[in-house]
């Protein structure tokens, strides 16, 4: 638990600069907490050991499984709807190569 701490103090106190260099080079703020994002994800995968490991991977399964649900959603609506989707499949030649 102690490790654990001072893993969570290393990585607040190795963060707290970040933002301010991203906005004196010209970053936004959108690129400045995806620089946070990242970098406290890196130092928690690095210093956090098989704990992190697996919180890493249940982000990354939770990543996949909304992707997994909103492009399909998203590709229908784009085409005008599922109506439309099964008539454009109804239209597709089988034997055209």
């Amino acid at each position: 638990m102690a490790l654990s701490d001072k893993a969570s103090d290393f990585s607040g106190w190795l963060m707290l600069g970040y933002p301010e260099q991203a906005f004196l080079t010209g970053l936004g703020a959108f690129w400045a907490a995806i620089g946070c994002l990242f970098g406290t994800l890196a130092d928690y995968v690095l210093t956090g050991g098989f704990f992190a490991v697996v919180w890493t991977d249940v982000i990354q399964a939770l990543f996949m499984v909304t992707t997994l649900i909103i492009v399909p959603i998203v590709a229908v609506s784009a085409i005008g709807g599922l109506d439309r989707a099964i008539e454009i499949m109804a239209s597709v030649n089988p034997k055209h190569t």
